[in-house]
Parts: C-alpha cells; sequence; structure tokens
C-alpha cells in the first residue's frame, strides 16, 4: 500500500517531511551541477554527504533536518 492511494500513512508530518526533503535534495544536486565551478569540489562533498546526517523520526528528524538545510545552503552561498 505504500505509496498508494490507500496508504493510510501517506499525510503523516514524517512523510511529507520525506517528500519535501527529496525535492530539496534535487534542486541542491541541479545547483551543484549548474555552479560547479563556484562551488568547487570540496564544498560540493561536503554539500551532499551531509544530507546523510538527516536521521530519526518526528521532531529528531524535523530538527536535523532543519540544521543540516540551514548548513548545506551556506555552503552552496
Amino acid at each position: 500500500l505504500r505509496g498508494g492511494w490507500a496508504d493510510p500513512f501517506a499525510r503523516t508530518a514524517d512523510r511529507r517531511l520525506d517528500a519535501a526533503l527529496l525535492a530539496w535534495f534535487e534542486g541542491v544536486m541541479d545547483r551543484i551541477a549548474r555552479d560547479h565551478d563556484r562551488i568547487g569540489p570540496d564544498r560540493a562533498v561536503r554539500a551532499l554527504a551531509a544530507v546523510g546526517q538527516i536521521r530519526g523520526y518526528g521532531p529528531v528528524r524535523h530538527a536535523a533536518a532543519d540544521r543540516i538545510r540551514a548548513e548545506v545552503e551556506a555552503l552552496l552561498a
């Protein structure tokens, strides 16, 4: 049922966060591909690796996502 119309958890906060993080990460990869000369390989690798630090469930995951998004945006600025 996961991902289908009958998925009982499809609209939970965690699933919405997962979808938002996926869209955000795809945007980050696009920005790195587009601006790789300005960003540089070191910052690009650090930004992409930082996403792996988003772990946990509920408020722990939301706090980690907020922290990592801010770190990645600072690396890409």
